[in-house]
């Protein structure tokens, strides 16, 4: 990973999927219910680090523009849990990850303590001072 920022890890973590030699190439889902993802994954893939579709399209209409799309690797944001997809529960059982890991759980993994009491109060101030 080059660079101790978040955007760079989110980049490496993506890249490590994204960048497997598979047929077809490999789908990532990315669930995010509580939406705090959505802009960081818009700052990490700037420049063309990665395929990103985070538009808030209707699944049905997301789907078929899936299908309809040329394959190749990508990111399909969802502003819904796993258990939550419908339209695209095909898509979702093809896809080389689905990731439902929250914030929280990723700043943790990054190397960001944050104190289990005050996770809830923190939140939702989370999503902007991660993308700062």
């Amino acid at each position: 990973m080059d660079g101790d920022t978040l955007r760079n890890w989110l980049r490496s973590e993506v890249a490590a999927v994204l960048k497997r030699n598979l047929t077809p190439p490999p789908l990532v889902i990315w669930c995010d219910p509580q939406r705090a993802w959505r802009e960081l994954l818009r700052a990490a893939a700037e420049g063309g680090a990665f395929e990103l579709w985070c538009d808030e399209a209707h699944e049905l209409v997301l789907r078929e523009r899936l299908l309809a799309a040329p394959v190749a690797p990508r990111v399909v944001w969802l502003p819904v849990a796993r258990d939550g997809i419908t339209y695209l529960k095909v898509l979702e059982l093809q896809a080389e990850l689905v990731w439902t890991e929250s914030l929280i759980s990723a700043l943790a993994r990054f190397g960001v303590e944050l104190p289990r009491d005050q996770e809830a109060e923190l939140r939702d101030l989370l999503p902007a001072h991660a993308l700062e």
